[in-house]
């Protein structure tokens, strides 16, 4: 049976780097066979310059098998028609596909396209979102956005799509009334959604500066390792092949662990949880002592890694987006799993604010971890196919990443559905 094909989102606002890494990833003899679509919006890396013009001087979708082992095409319209081509035309010459989008696209919306249910039998997988970031001024973009300089650069330069024009100047209305409130941070959004972070143009910082973005970076998404790059030059071994959106990228989430946090289980959840007593715990999550019972839950306000210990919390500027976690001691059912994010996504009209989502679950009657995995309205249980050792606690641990999300009502929420039994 011929491998599924490996497909990578590209983002990254313009000047952090995207023209660097892909003239780096289109030029070097790094062995990989990768198809590149490059957003024809945005400046070219001059490889495919003349390719995109036709003799009648229109755009054209033309492939160019470039030295390297990898072939180059530029899109402006439908991207998706170009994979459909380029799978139908050109399947022997790539092993991987990378998709550059514009600098404000919303990563999820374009991921979302390409995560397909294994039941369709595509030929295409997603395999992970990669987000270049400026080493130089990732800070400024985090705290204000992108200046009216840069907005109007991007503009010119195509980088801002029509659609992506009049959302950067609308005030959010499609949004709930809480959200609505929270101006829509770009930057914010593309780390959010980030599988792989590349801090770009590190040689412009020194190192105190560098460990200051680190941090930022894992503010927003404290599952995200950021890499460092200078011209955009990373190990392609680091960015291929993640698997983020299905069970085998089994998330090692950052969460209190189930074996620390939990000190026993059961198999009757739903009962537990029903005189449960939430516990909200601080931005520091490092410390995760509310924990102290079968079924218990509890939420925490993420800012930093493990590793880094306990730091200060997320800056007030930046609390627009940051990550949520909810910790439940025992097991449930994928009746109860997905009735709770149903409503939390569509009933509550809450897909636009939740970025990215992903957890452990442990589910009731089944020997193996299951892992969830979410985009937006997307999302899916799923078993891993790793076994829960024999002397691990049993127990749940999710991770939201969106906008305007409270931790409290998330907490009560899963409660609420831990406790209704499935039919």
């Amino acid at each position: 049976k011929r491998r599924k094909v490996p497909v990578t989102i590209l983002t990254g606002f313009l000047g952090a780097g995207k023209t660097t890494f892909l003239t780096y990833l289109m030029t070097e003899k790094h062995g990989k066979r990768i198809a590149v679509i490059q957003n024809e919006f945005g400046r070219k890396t001059g490889i495919e310059e003349a390719m995109v013009i036709g003799q009648d001087g229109k755009s054209q979708n033309e492939w160019l098998e470039l030295p390297n082992g990898c072939i180059c095409c530029s899109v402006r319209d439908d991207f998706v028609m170009t994979v459909e081509k380029l799978m139908e035309k050109k399947r022997d010459l790539f092993d991987y596909i990378l998709i550059e989008t514009t600098g404000l696209a919303d990563p999820g919306q374009v991921a979302g396209v390409f995560w397909l249910d294994d039941e369709l039998e595509s030929a295409l997988y997603l395999d992970s979102v990669i987000t270049i970031v400026d080493a130089k001024h990732i800070g400024r973009q985090l705290q204000y956005g992108l200046s009216a300089e840069e907005r109007a650069l991007a503009s010119a330069e195509g980088e801002l799509s029509s659609e992506e024009q009049q959302s950067a100047h609308s005030d959010d209305s499609a949004s709930d009334a809480r959200s609505s409130r929270v101006p829509l941070n770009e930057a914010q959004r593309q780390i959010a959604f980030a599988d792989r972070l590349i801090i770009n143009k590190t040689d412009l910082v020194d190192a105190d500066e560098l460990q200051q973005i680190a941090r930022l970076v894992r503010a927003i998404n404290p599952d995200v390792d950021p890499l460092s790059a200078s011209y955009g030059r990373v190990d392609l071994d680091l960015l291929l092949d993640i698997h983020a959106f299905d069970a085998r990228g089994h998330p090692s989430l950052r969460l209190p662990t189930s074996a620390a946090s939990c000190t026993a289980t059961t198999t009757d959840a739903a009962a537990a949880a029903a005189t449960a007593t939430p516990v909200t715990s601080p931005a520091n999550r490092s410390e995760c002592a509310g924990c102290s019972g079968a079924g218990e839950t509890h939420t925490h306000a993420h800012t930093l890694s493990d590793q880094e210990g306990a730091l200060a919390p997320l800056p007030t500027h930046l609390q627009s987006v940051a990550a949520h976690s909810v910790v439940h001691c025992g097991e449930v059912t994928e009746e109860q799993v997905n009735l709770w994010l149903a409503d939390l996504l569509w009933e509550q009209g809450r897909e636009e604010d939740v970025y990215r989502f992903k957890g452990q679950v442990a589910v009731a009657g089944q020997s193996q971890k299951y892992v969830l995995q979410g985009v937006h309205s997307l999302f899916e249980l799923a078993p891993s196919g790793v076994p829960w050792g024999k002397d691990e606690v049993r127990a749940c641990s999710f991770v939201f990443i969106g906008r305007a999300l409270d931790s409290t009502l998330l907490n009560e929420s899963f409660r609420r559905y831990c406790a209704t039994k499935s039919e």
